[in-house]
């Protein structure tokens, strides 16, 4: 047997891998030793002894347990080693990622305990370095800068490997990174450019001025020679520049004259591989021989000063010039130069003392940052000239940096590890320079009986076996010292610091896991999704740091369960079916990776209906031979379904299948729980309606645990035709032209619906009722073999009759008898141009919606003409007698008249001249055209109405036309003027509507009135319109969604939305058209309260009453005082029993929830109703809902069309009437309807009442207003009209209503379409006196406060007439000639001074009125009743103003004359009012307000200057306001 090679080892990771089997498929053993030589020159020997496997034993391991992943546990014994952690070096500038170095180490484990991965540990948040974690490479992750200002001259790394053992172990190394100087930065001068002076006859080889230039690199990068740059020409012959010093000497006489400047450019260059240079320029000013330089005299070689120095008064040296010249004063400068070494940042200062100057320390000097300094002095006489000379300042190091420990937090040992076993190296570095500064030592500060350290080396090890049950971790403290006495705390003692270490004891596997139990139960339903949790299972284990594997290793047939390895969660991993497997035995292994135990699981799958019933029929399953418009008697067929869940070993009682039936054609048959399906209705094979096949789906429906399942079957029942359809013209009109001769007019061809065999062939007569100018002016002729025609008899005049209707008697060839029907075909006379034209006119009303029309074609022109087929032989032009108006334009042919964009409000007569091209004739026409603007408020808030038997054509002719009567009947119902009524849309309603017209209308006096009064009031005169305009009225208030389950919203909620386009609607005839507004109502299946609740968009109607959008649904209105609904809506009404109110009907819904808050002051009274005004048109749809107070309880109404509900508490003793405010909720759905109390708490009997409803309708659908308070309809009118089973009462409400929503739809009480004697407030209310719990001590009390009540008020009153009396008469003021005061006119005239005013509120009966009432929208409190200013920038119109106030009072229908004789002769006294004289009141007017006078334009100029605070040629008052005093009233 041929042996192959099996094994290889890689020399860097030393991984042993088994490369090859044997070829003939056996196994083997094999010793393998393996010779590792490390770092330190010894070498590790591992020997281990283990078995390849054979072919076969790999191929059966292609059949996994359930988890595939299997961890194999391998015991951690030993630790990584580092045997390759250097020093290394990095130039500085390299980008990131630059390799750096390379750590190596090795761990004598086997397996997966044997591989190691690195990674760094950092002291600080910069990431300086990045590891790979297999193979060590080291690279940058920034880069570093080793020059001034960074000064990166040395890192340090931290790497630590960690092996994946079980525990794992870690070893660190740390090492340093020398960042390595590259020649990156030039030389930099001291000076950006010299200028010296020198005598004329200085010596040669003389000083004459001195350069220094320094470079921030080291090394060689930083050392620096000097040289003339070839550009100094000829000038640079005269001095010699020192390479090494910058010293320059004059080396050449000088010659030139005093004034001649040498121009002279040096170079600094360093020594680098690649050197750099800079440049600096010189100028050397040639001065007179008798001026000489100065010269020091005393110069110090060198100083040098500790890093710690600080004396920073005392001079560190001092330095003496001489002046050279006459004058003996000197000027000392120590240069700044552009790096720290030459003093950039002023380290160092000088005094000056006279001819000598000392130099001072000025900073802490730092030897790790700038070890010498060079200083260079500059003196200078008074003639200019200057010397320098340098001082060298070296730094001497001292102990000061306090060692710093790497980023190393801890370490780890293995418990029952041998003594002396490593545990972890600590590393600690000085930023001192120098030895034995820098010189760093350990020592431990506790637990030193347990632990030692190397105190050079920082290697921690153990002096004991450690046992990790006695303890788990140990904090080990460290103290790292450095080597000499420290500069900081100079106490004799180094630098140290202290870092305390976490050593952690590892665990050693040597404990078997368990389970708690020998046995666990868990059930799952067979229905459970992938991935659904069946059970946890927790296993134990003594060792804390063991890791748990679980898995299944039994009794999971097709893998349908999964556990997760470290969890233990058992879950399912494939579909269960409790028909296939009804229980499973799992056993479940835990592993350490040491040690197992397993416990047995027993899942039972629990049956649940998830299969659908299964029909026994075909599908789908075919009936013929039904004969169509029959119903059989008994079951045409039988199906048969069966549910696969059932299980009679385990069901209660026999399979549950029922039966129904769904699809469009349900309601024509009907099954049994038997299965059996029967036709209850005749079915009909033939068009229209009909089909030949009839199709009804059969829904079986299972249960098993309250679970449903269905599934469908579609039965299709085949009908044979019987003759029932009689023959039918395919044609309605012909066109047979006048003036022709007879002759067949159109061959007649017929339809019949049944089939061929009772169809065709047909005979064909003209009817016996046909009219005797038809029977004498067409016949029929033809046979049913050949075709049938209709022939014209006599030549026909146009002008004579249009159209004739000609009755025809078509039979068909049906069996067992023919079926006879009769058919009209309207022959229409086509027109000749055979009669003569003369001059017409015509009218033109045109509706400008928001004055946007764009140029719009609004009719066409008219002429007398008896002919109306002969437009395209006339043309149409303006006449010549007029010109023409700029506003339109008319077409030659056809004579369409079109108006321009922005044509202005007005009458506009046009003239035309027409020609006849045929018969040459000519004529003239008039077109009178009225333009009228409508606003957009005017049309969204118009009244509407539906009328039925009337056209849009003929509700607009002959005058006045039938929209005339609507518009003066309009205005008379709703109060207003005629003028101030518009009739703005007139269409045609739909086109299944034939000859039906939709109206739209609006009314104003000052605003628009709302719809909700519009409508409701022309709902109450329904039998005067309709006698008035012919025609049928079938909608006040057009209402798509009145119609339960319409043909668009199916489901209940219906919205109703006014969709107006910007293009016209036309309506013309020959004399009159009409141009009005497309305003037409579209639903929307929505609930309109659900967007009451969901929007949150600003727009300008989502505010009301002042309040300002916010955009938050949340809060999305901010409002003024008084409002405090969610968009700011008045929140409560009140009432005397006398009025009410009117708001929008209530939306329709497919579900209602109302609540409200009711403070009653009486027992009896309607607290609201929804529903007609009137007896409706449609009697058919009779929804309403009213709730009333029926001897203080409340009372629920509800009628879904269908039957009415009445609904009251059970407890009839709840008396609303007891001062208190009460919740009243109602809601309702499709079925039922409950009423309950809000106070009440849950479980009290008597706060709730429900009841199922009437009949088969389920959605309120009402058309009427919300009527809150009472109610202006005949109650038994409606009821015996709608057929009402109850009604409520019709008196009044007493009391306050608040809090009014539906849906969550907040109403706003405060601005109700139409109401009488209400008052937006409760304050009013008087509330009831409850019995019970007076005493005689508190009555007598209240009788005698109201007697000293009533004695001040006596004092008061005759206090103040006394006062009035006695007062002495004024004389200064009253200028007539002989009335001294209006009082004093007569003994009855007392009435100047007591007038009683609420006599004049009184009506005819002598009742009070109770609130007020204004046709003109909103409640109105008192501050609201002064009369409003226009809006600024507004001019209103003073003719609109007095005639709207008058025409307010005219119809008011609580308006008294209030000059009769009853009222006036009723004049008391004790009025406070002075006198009437109209000088004395005039002499006041600051109460009033004639600012508003200016705004009616320039007649009331001069009012407006007489009465106004300032003239009206002042905008601005003297603050800067306009208008008058703030709080004034208005006169307007």
């Amino acid at each position: 047997m041929k042996k192959m090679r099996c094994c290889s080892v890689t020399a860097v990771a030393l991984l042993l891998f088994i490369s090859n089997v044997l070829a003939d498929g056996s196994s083997e053993s094999h010793h393998v030793t393996v010779r590792q030589a490390t770092g330190g020159g010894r070498s590790n020997r591992v020997t281990d002894t283990f078995s390849t496997p054979s072919q076969q034993e790999l191929e059966r391991t292609g059949s996994p347990r359930s988890n595939a992943n299997k961890r194999v546990y391998v015991e951690n014994k030993y630790r990584p080693v580092f045997y390759k952690c250097e020093s290394a070096a990095l130039e500085e500038g390299k980008p990131p990622g630059t390799v750096v170095s390379e750590v190596k180490a090795y761990d004598n484990d086997t397996d997966s305990a044997g591989d190691i991965f690195f990674t760094i540990l950092r002291a600080g948040s910069e990431k300086e370095f990045e590891v790979d974690p297999v193979t060590g490479s080291i690279r940058s992750s920034k880069s570093f800068d080793r020059d001034e200002p960074a000064r990166e001259k040395i890192a340090y790394v931290t790497v630590k490997a960690t092996d994946r053992g079980t525990p794992p172990l870690e070893a660190i190394c740390t090492f340093n990174v020398t960042i390595a100087d590259i020649n990156d930065n030039a030389p930099m001068f001291d000076k950006s450019a010299y200028d010296e002076s020198v005598p004329r006859d200085l010596e040669l080889n003389k000083l004459v001025m001195r350069i220094a230039a320094t470079d921030v690199d080291a090394g060689e990068n930083a050392h620096i020679s000097y040289g003339w740059d070839v550009g100094s020409g000829p000038d640079a012959d005269y001095f010699d520049l020192d390479k090494s010093t910058g010293a320059i000497h004059l080396k050449k006489k000088i010659t030139q004259n005093e004034g001649y400047k040498f121009a002279l450019m040096a170079v600094a260059r360093d020594n680098g591989t690649e050197p750099m240079n800079s440049r600096v320029r010189v100028m050397i000013n040639v001065a007179s021989s008798k001026i000489k330089p100065p010269y020091f005299t005393d110069i110090p070689e060198s100083v040098r000063l500790p890093e710690n120095y600080t004396s920073y008064k005392k001079p560190i040296a001092t330095l003496a010039a001489h002046s050279n010249i006459a004058a003996p004063d000197l000027y000392f400068e120590l240069v700044k130069g552009q790096t720290e070494q030459t003093n950039s940042d002023e380290t160092f200062r000088i005094n000056e003392r006279g001819n000598s100057v000392d130099i001072h320390a000025a900073k802490a000097l730092d030897y790790e940052k700038v070890t010498q300094y060079i200083l260079t002095v500059r003196v200078k006489n008074e003639a200019g000239v200057a010397a320098e000379t340098v001082l060298t300042v070296s730094v001497e190091d001292v102990n000061d940096e306090i060692p710093t420990f790497m980023a190393v937090d801890g370490g780890s040992v293995l418990e029952n590890s041998v003594a002396n076993t490593f545990v972890l190296k600590v590393q600690a570095t000085d930023k001192d320079a120098t030895y034995p500064n820098n010189w760093v030592r350990y020592t431990l500060r506790d637990f030193t009986d347990k632990f030692e350290i190397d105190g050079n080396t920082g290697d921690i090890r153990t002096k004991v076996k450690l046992d990790r049950e006695e303890r788990k971790s140990y904090p080990l403290t460290v103290v790292a010292y450095d080597g000499k006495e420290s500069a900081l705390t100079l106490d004799g003692l180094p630098n140290q610091s202290a870092k305390r270490f976490q050593i952690e004891v590892a665990d050693v596997n040597d404990n078997a896991p368990f389970f708690p139990q020998s046995e666990y139960f868990a059930e799952i339903a067979e229905n459970a999704d992938i991935g659904a949790k069946v059970s946890e299972l927790t296993a134990l284990d003594n060792d804390t740091e063991s890791q748990l594997a679980y898995d299944i290793v039994s009794g999971n047939a097709g893998l349908v369960f999964s556990i997760e390895a470290q969890t233990g969660l058992l879950k399912v991993q494939q579909p269960l079916d409790y028909e296939t497997t009804k229980s499973y035995d799992l056993i479940v292994e835990v592993d350490d990776g040491k040690q197992k135990a397993t416990t047995k699981v027993n899942v039972k799958i629990i049956n649940v209906n998830d299969n659908k019933p299964q029909f026994m029929n075909n599908n789908p399953e075919h009936k013929y031979g039904i004969v169509e418009n029959t119903v059989p008697i008994g079951p045409i067929v039988r199906v048969n379904a069966t549910d696969p869940d059932y299980d009679p070993l385990t069901a209660e009682g026999p399979m549950k299948i029922t039966y129904t039936l769904s699809g469009s054609h349900a309601d024509s048959f009907q099954i049994n729980q038997l299965g059996e399906l029967s036709i209850v209705r005749p079915l009909d094979r033939d068009l229209p309606a009909g089909r030949q096949d009839w199709s009804v789906f059969v829904v079986a429906q299972d249960e098993l645990d309250g679970v449903r399942l269905e599934n469908t079957l579609e039965v299709v029942v085949f009908l044979d035709d019987v003759n029932d359809n009689a023959p039918f013209l395919d044609m309605t009109r012909v066109v047979w032209r006048e003036n022709q001769p007879q002759g067949r007019i159109v061959v007649l061809n017929a339809t019949d619906y049944d089939e061929a065999k009772n169809g065709p062939p047909f005979t064909m007569r003209m009817a016996d009722t046909a009219e005797d100018v038809v029977k004498t002016s067409f016949r029929v002729d033809g046979s049913p073999t050949s075709s049938w025609s209709l022939m014209a008899t006599k030549t026909f005049d146009r002008e004579e009759r249009k159209e004739y209707a000609v009755p025809i008697i078509i039979s068909d060839s049906g069996q067992p008898t023919s079926l006879t029907a009769t058919s009209t075909l309207t022959v229409v006379i086509g027109d000749e141009n055979d009669n003569p034209m003369s001059d017409g006119s015509s009218a033109i009303l045109v509706y400008n919606y928001r004055n946007s029309l764009p140029d719009t074609e609004i009719g066409r022109v008219y002429v007398q003409d008896a002919d109306d087929w002969d437009l395209p032989d006339k043309t149409f032009g303006w006449s010549s007698a007029a010109s023409p108006p700029p506003y339109f334009t008319v077409t030659a042919f056809g004579g369409f008249i079109t108006m321009r964009a922005r044509t202005p409000p007005g009458n506009y007569p046009l003239k035309f001249h027409v020609r006849d091209n045929v018969r040459q004739e000519e004529a003239d026409a008039t077109v009178i055209v009225t333009v009228q603007e409508i606003t957009e408020e005017a049309v969204r808030r118009s009244g509407s109405i539906r009328l039925s038997g009337v056209g849009q054509e003929e509700f607009i002719k002959d005058s006045p036309s039938k929209k005339d009567l609507l518009r003066q009947k309009v205005a008379e119902y709703v109060g207003a003027k005629e003028e101030n009524v518009d009739i703005f849309t007139v269409m045609s309603s739909s086109p299944s509507r034939n000859h039906s017209v939709d109206v739209r209308y609006s009314a104003h006096g000052s605003p628009y009135y709302d719809p909700v009064k519009l409508n409701g009031l022309t709902a109450t005169h329904q039998d005067e319109l309709e006698r008035l305009l012919d025609a049928e009225v079938l909608m006040f208030g057009i209402d798509e969604c009145l119609y339960e389950k319409n043909t668009i919203c199916s489901e209940g909620s219906c919205t109703n939305r006014l969709q107006i386009t910007e293009q016209p609607y036309r309506v013309a005839t020959n004399t009159s058209t009409f141009v009005g507004v497309d305003a037409r109502i579209v639903t929307e299946c929505v609930c309109l309260a659900d967007e009451y609740l969901s929007s949150s968009s600003c727009s300008a109607t989502s505010c009301l009453n002042g309040g300002t959008c916010t955009g938050d649904a949340a809060q999305p209105c901010r409002c003024i005082d008084g409002f405090q609904g969610p968009r700011c809506e008045g929140l409560d009404v009140s009432f005397g029993g006398t009025g009410w109110a009117w708001y929008d009907p209530l939306p329709t819904c497919a579900s209602g929830y109302l609540s409200l808050t009711v403070i009653a002051q009486t027992g009896n009274g309607l607290i609201l109703y929804a529903g007609p005004t009137a007896v409706p048109p449609d009697t058919t749809v009779s929804d309403f809902l009213a709730v009333e107070l029926r001897e203080g309880s409340p009372v629920l109404y509800l009628d879904l069309g269908s039957g009415t509900k009445r609904l009251e508490l059970p407890d009839r003793s709840r008396n609303l009437v007891d001062g208190k405010a009460h919740d009243l909720e109602i809601s309702w759905n499709q079925r039922s309807v409950q009423m309950r109390l809000g106070q009440c708490s849950d479980g009290q009997p008597y706060c709730s009442a429900s009841s199922s409803l009437v009949g088969s309708n389920e959605y309120l659908n009402v058309n009427g207003p919300l009527q809150v308070g009472g109610i202006t309809a005949d109650l038994q009118k409606l009821r015996l009209a709608l057929n009402w089973g109850s009604i409520p009462t019709d008196i009044g409400f007493s009391g306050c209503i608040q809090n009014l929503t539906f849906n969550g739809l907040t109403y706003n009480l405060y601005d109700p379409g139409f109401f009488k004697n209400a008052t937006p407030s409760c304050a009013g209310v008087v509330l009831p006196v409850q019995t019970g719990g007076f005493g005689w001590e508190l009555i007598i009390a209240l009788l005698v406060s109201l007697l000293v009540l009533m004695i001040l008020i006596l004092v008061f009153v005759a206090y103040r007439r006394r006062s009035r009396k006695d007062k002495p008469k004024d004389f200064h003021d009253d200028i007539r000639e002989n009335i001294i005061n209006y009082s004093d006119e007569g003994g009855g005239e007392g009435d100047m001074t007591g007038y009683d005013l609420s006599v004049l509120r009184m009506t005819p009966d002598g009742k009070p009125l109770i609130g007020r009432s204004d046709d003109y929208g909103k409640l109105l409190k008192d501050e609201d009743l002064r009369p409003k200013r226009a809006a600024p920038g507004q001019v209103p119109d003073i003719s609109q103003f007095l005639d709207d106030n008058k025409g307010r009072v005219d119809r008011d229908p609580d308006g008294l004359a209030y000059d009769d004789l009853r009222h006036y002769a009723y004049e008391g006294d004790g009025n406070s009012m002075g006198s009437l004289s109209s000088l004395a009141s005039g002499t006041d007017d600051g109460d009033l307000d004639f600012e508003c006078l200016s705004d009616f334009g320039p007649r009331f100029k001069k009012l407006a200057d007489m009465y106004g605070d300032h003239s009206s040629e002042s905008e601005d008052g003297e603050d800067g306001q306009q208008g008058g005093q703030s709080g004034s009233e208005s006169w307007c």
